[in-house]
């Protein structure tokens, strides 16, 4: 490590050969597919294969108007479209899934690299920092894409927003992010203001450089729409009836359960760098020198908690600046006590955080030969015929290339007779054998109108020394239905 702390190429080599392995095992094993896969992807698979950014996956999804199945607009198109970018390359599948996040967290990793390095001046704390990120994280949504470029934005502005550029710039980037995600534009927002706030210029040369931030922002915006709305100049209805149902719904205390729930691993480790950083407030008092590196942070967590309790994977918007500053600041801890009790309690809140990672890798790689994807993939395949009519979550990335998916997630199915096959896995269930339940409760419907070609679902649970590590046999085997009116199997 000493050795890295002097050549910072060293320390980043290292980060670029844990991505490397990162990506390897990714590509060779997998990962499960998110309930958000169809969703966020869904536009860009159909532009890259038929042309048009529009879902038809998603089909009835919340009634938006104009429907998503037209046009998609029920998030901003940046996320999307640079997956279409990768199937137009490579073609579609769950590599090209798995692929476009992995490669989007490996580049939030190297920006936390960046600001970590930038932060303490120490490659040394800059690798540890971006080694930490990386079993952190969500996939098979936007905001790691949003991060990023919001990062830029920071990092821009950071400690230097005089130059005239500076500001324009961050501007930018930030209306990139907002094209990927508004809610982290916003969370992020928060600590490039900070940013632009701060320094010796008077009062009001640094609201100009707030302005022209926020004027290139808006522009970034407008253009990133602007192929959509042109097209579809209604379709801004689809982002805000989707917003519309979304905010201020729900009640603060359930949603804050429901966010400890499922987010408790990333709201512990913000919740060791906060604490940590309020402590150097606190022992440093330099409230100028402090802001610099923990404001916005701490804005944005409490912006999140306060609004939107419920949408933990939110939190993780601050994850990577809390880590890159809470290793900065230890690593610049003169006192051995304090530095210890700080490195003690953020090791023991990243192994936390990172038990999801560690779990789903554990299954990964243990799961029987007829349980991993590429086996159970070939199997589906084989029994749902090209072209046909599907409602399927999970194997939308297996199947949707050549045949008409719907999402059984979020697409309005509320009349079977015009689905063909029905396909599930047993994932999540908390029930080994068991497929996960359908829409409306529809299970009994499908039991009447289909019938069951294989059943395929995964009813051993990964064990270590005889103990479970979850109630549901993860696996890719599938519970596939034929309806009834495809008796012979031949399409009609």
């Amino acid at each position: 490590m000493r050795e890295a702390a002097r050549h910072p190429k060293g320390a980043l080599f290292t980060v670029l050969l844990v991505a490397a392995a990162y990506l390897a095992l990714l590509m060779v094993f997998g990962r499960f597919a998110h309930t958000d896969e169809a969703f966020f992807k869904a536009a860009g698979r159909e532009w890259a294969l038929h042309g048009r950014f529009a879902a038809p996956e998603l089909r009835g999804f919340y009634g938006l108007q104009p429907p998503v199945e037209r046009v998609f607009f029920a998030q901003p198109p940046l996320y999307p479209f640079g997956f279409g970018l990768l199937v137009a390359a490579v073609g579609f599948g769950w590599r090209a899934c798995v692929a476009y996040d992995a490669l989007i967290h490996v580049a939030l990793v190297l920006f936390t690299f960046v600001l970590a390095k930038r932060l303490s001046g120490s490659a040394t704390a800059a690798g540890l920092s971006a080694c930490m990120v990386l079993p952190l994280g969500t996939s098979s949504r936007p905001d790691e894409l949003a991060m990023c470029f919001a990062m830029a934005a920071g990092l821009a502005v950071l400690r230097q927003p005089d130059a005239s550029w500076r500001p324009i710039a961050a501007g930018v980037f930030l209306g990139l992010a907002a094209g990927a995600s508004v809610g982290v534009a916003i969370v992020l927002g928060f600590g490039v203001a900070v940013q632009l706030l701060s320094g010796a210029p008077p009062i009001g040369r640094r609201i100009i450089r707030l302005v022209l931030c926020g004027v290139a922002a808006a522009l970034t915006v407008a253009i990133v729409a602007a192929p959509i709305l042109a097209a579809h100049p209604d379709a801004y209805r689809q982002y805000l009836g989707l917003a519309s149902s979304q905010v201020g719904s729900g009640q603060w205390s359930a949603d804050f359960q429901s966010a400890w729930r499922y987010g408790k691993g990333i709201m512990v480790i913000e919740a060791v760098c906060l604490t940590v950083g309020l402590l150097a407030l606190m022992m440093r008092g330099s409230f100028r020198q402090w802001s610099e590196s923990w404001l916005g942070a701490v804005i944005g967590v409490a912006f999140v908690a306060l609004l939107l309790p419920s949408k933990y994977t939110y939190l993780w918007f601050v994850g990577p600046s809390l880590i890159a500053a809470c290793v900065a600041l230890l690593a610049a801890t003169q006192t051995t006590w304090a530095r210890t009790a700080g490195v003690v309690a953020l090791g023991i809140g990243w192994i936390l955080a990172s038990t999801g990672f560690a779990w789903q890798t554990i299954t990964m790689l243990t799961l029987p030969r007829e349980q991993r994807i590429a086996v159970s993939e070939r199997r589906v395949r084989a029994l749902v015929p090209q072209g046909a009519t599907v409602l399927a979550g999970e194997y939308w990335w297996s199947l949707a290339a050549d045949r008409a998916v719907l999402d059984s997630y979020f697409a309005e199915y509320s009349d079977l007779s015009a689905i063909d096959y029905i396909v599930l896995t047993g994932n999540g269930t908390g029930e080994p054998g068991k497929a996960q339940p359908l829409k409306d409760s529809l299970d009994g419907v499908a039991a009447q109108e289909f019938v069951v070609v294989d059943d395929h679902l995964n009813r051993r649970p990964v064990t270590i020394l005889g103990r479970r590590l979850t109630n549901s046999a993860w696996g890719f085997g599938a519970l596939v239905m034929r309806n009834r009116r495809v008796s012979d199997g031949t399409l009609r």
